[in-house]
């Protein structure tokens, strides 16, 4: 599966952002980081992490799913880089924890929002 994660700004309005995605669903706060859980076409929770320093993650979601959704978050960019960031990985759901050729391998329960922040 996929995560990438991309830095577009120095930071985002997350209070307007929360306000905007709890229109569109299902999204929670933590502290100042947003997450979000759209469903696929399959009814599969996928995850969305929104930081307040400009950073958005995506967890299993196609390039093309990803397009609209940076769209959206340009209206909440304060900042705005000139050039998007952008970091790419693969993971896969194992029975336990482990990193093989650099490829996380997350049990099916681990909490996406730790490992995200990288905390």
């Amino acid at each position: 599966m996929r995560c990438v994660g991309y830095c577009t700004a120095a930071n985002y309005d997350i209070p307007r952002l929360y306000q905007f995605l709890q229109t569109m669903g299902s999204s929670q706060i933590f502290r100042d980081v947003v997450h979000s859980q759209p469903k696929d076409e399959k009814g599969i929770k996928r995850d969305i992490f929104y930081f307040p320093y400009g950073v958005v993650v995506f967890w299993g979601f196609t390039e093309e799913e990803e397009k609209p959704r940076l769209a959206d978050l340009k209206n909440f960019e304060k900042e705005p880089l000139s050039k998007t960031e952008l970091d790419e990985f693969s993971f896969s759901y194992g029975d336990k924890m482990k990193i093989y050729d650099d490829e996380p391998f997350p049990m099916k329960n681990f909490p996406r929002r730790k490992f995200s922040s990288g905390s």
